[in-house]
């Protein structure tokens, strides 16, 4: 079962009322990298491409692998250098007890990376109906208050 208080044993947790909020604040937030040469933005690469490993490595034994044709998880793996990791979730499937898993892997390289998770309601069907969205920092978690809700009775 979802609790917010779980989530604060793990970091900081931040709760937004609407979704303009969540982006304003996620921009704060969110790490800027130096990828001004070359070598440095291939490291970044490398490390930003074991990071979506990691995620694989969480996410594929409970829901399977990423996709966009009926799977309940998508990995956006457009590299931007910006070093969030963007995931697109079938709300009802995407079980809350993925969140700690993927906190964790926020730590050593992968520190100043984020783990943004966008929920929909109806995955699988167009037009697509966003429940709420959460973003995993090191130090703390962004949530919409919507997402809260759609958790807790989850």
């Amino acid at each position: 079962m979802f609790s917010v208080i779980g989530l604060r044993k793990l970091a900081e947790v931040s709760i937004v009322q609407t979704e303009e909020e969540f982006w304003k604040r996620f921009e704060q937030y969110r790490p800027h990298f130096d990828t001004s040469s070359t070598d440095i933005e291939q490291a970044h690469g490398d490390c930003d491409l074991r990071l979506v490993e990691g995620v694989e490595k969480v996410i594929q034994p409970v829901l399977g692998s990423s996709g966009i044709k009926g799977e309940p998880w998508h990995q956006n793996l457009d590299f931007y250098g910006d070093g969030v990791r963007s995931l697109e979730v079938d709300s009802s499937r995407f079980t809350s007890t993925l969140i700690p898993q993927l906190h964790a892997l926020l730590k050593g390289e992968h520190e100043n990376f984020s783990i943004l998770i966008e929920y929909y309601r109806n995955f699988a069907d167009e037009p697509l109906q966003k429940v709420g969205v959460l973003a995993l920092f090191a130090p703390r978690i962004l949530m919409t208050h919507s997402l809260v809700k759609v958790l807790e009775h989850a």
